[in-house]
């Protein structure tokens, strides 16, 4: 018989004016460490009886760091949820690129039914003038387009949301200042602990959450 997403859709879950897929199966997520994938990984373990697989990439350009934060959140999500049905899988590259960090994630499809993913929309154009960095992935993000949210295994049920929305989702979930700490955004090549408030997913960061 032929796989079909739909298939295996245990209920959805509506969020503000987000609503989620819940899949019950073989269940991934590709979790960077940062907020909007760790807030997609609370909701899952927080309603899925399936087995959570997280998938991380470490890459050496910038000391691995995303695997250690990574851990640190699981662990937080483990004890906020009381759900320890969560195995963890770190993949290695010698620099995150987006063909590393989706190209080589798809060595994990055969070994699933579902990939969620917490890929975000950009903010709007009228904010993003204000940004003292240039925007990356600005066709791959862009607030102007309607994305589909289903691309073969891979879910994407943020894709057309920003960080601000994601903020409210910290807010109406109340794990703002329980969970959302233990989240780094940053993408500094000489600062690997906290934030540097400088790079432009700092700036994003701040601009949504009003912190770094």
């Amino acid at each position: 018989m032929e796989y079909k997403l739909e298939d295996n859709v245990e209920k959805k879950l509506s969020l503000n004016d987000i609503e989620i897929n819940l899949h019950e199966g073989r269940v991934g997520i590709l979790h960077s460490g940062g907020a909007d994938s760790t807030i997609l990984l609370y909701i899952l373990m927080s309603n899925l009886k399936s087995v959570v697989h997280v998938y991380t990439m470490a890459n050496k350009k910038k000391e691995r760091w995303n695997s250690k934060v990574a851990l640190e959140v699981i662990g937080k999500c483990i004890d906020l949820t009381n759900n320890n049905n969560v195995i963890h899988h770190s993949y290695f590259a010698q620099e995150q690129t987006f063909d590393s960090l989706f190209g080589g994630s798809k060595q994990f499809l055969n070994d699933l039914d579902i990939m969620y993913t917490g890929a975000t929309s950009l903010p709007p154009d009228e904010d993003l003038k204000y940004f003292s960095n240039t925007t990356p992935l600005y066709d791959k993000r862009n607030p102007n387009i309607k994305r589909p949210v289903y691309n073969d295994k891979y879910y994407i049920p943020f894709f057309n949301y920003n960080k601000k929305d994601i903020s409210e989702l910290y807010k109406l979930l109340n794990v703002t200042d329980s969970l959302f700490p233990y989240t780094r955004s940053c993408e500094s090549l000489t600062q690997f602990t906290g934030h540097c408030g400088e790079c432009w997913w700092c700036e994003e960061r701040k601009w949504a959450f009003g912190k770094t």
